[in-house]
């Protein structure tokens, strides 16, 4: 769907780590498992939070979510039709109803209904940047916590 945004996480870099440097146990692997969902776990915080500066109704941030999808991998989805366009910015367009459109004209305090509405495009926020940049800290700290585990097992 146009205007999602996925993001994969991965614990290649921790795998390698851990493989190369210590003898494999059971909780070792284990760990390497979970790992990719805690991390998009954290992930989707710290995106929630940044979304929450340029949202006004909640419903972007609400709908980010991680998931497991196996083979030491998780996605963290921003499922919201406008995602993409908040993100990295629109161009001016024309937005064609299907038939009509209808919706809240806040300046003029009234439902409005129309064919076709000109829209002048948004300004990028670079909110998913923005949420990594800060994601990358916590996930640093959240990896060192995790190798630190596996060696005190």
């Amino acid at each position: 769907m146009v205007g999602m945004i996925g993001i994969t996480v991965t614990a290649k870099g921790l795998n390698k780590y851990i493989y190369s440097n210590n003898p494999i146990s059971k909780r070792t692997k284990q760990l390497v498992n979970m790992l990719p969902i805690e991390l998009a776990e954290l992930l989707v915080k710290t995106l929630q939070e940044s979304a929450s500066n340029y949202s006004d109704t909640g419903r972007l941030e609400h709908s980010i979510f991680a998931q497991d999808i196996g083979n030491k991998q998780a996605v963290v989805t921003i499922p919201v039709e406008y995602a993409s366009a908040l993100d990295k910015g629109s161009k001016a367009h024309f937005i064609t109803g299907n038939p009509m459109l209808k919706f809240y004209w806040a300046k003029e305090r009234r439902w409005a209904e129309t064919h076709v509405v000109w829209h002048p495009g948004t300004e990028a926020t670079y909110f998913v940047s923005e949420g990594i940049r800060n994601f990358r800290s916590d996930k640093d700290r959240i990896i060192k916590l995790s190798v630190k585990k596996t060696i005190n097992i």
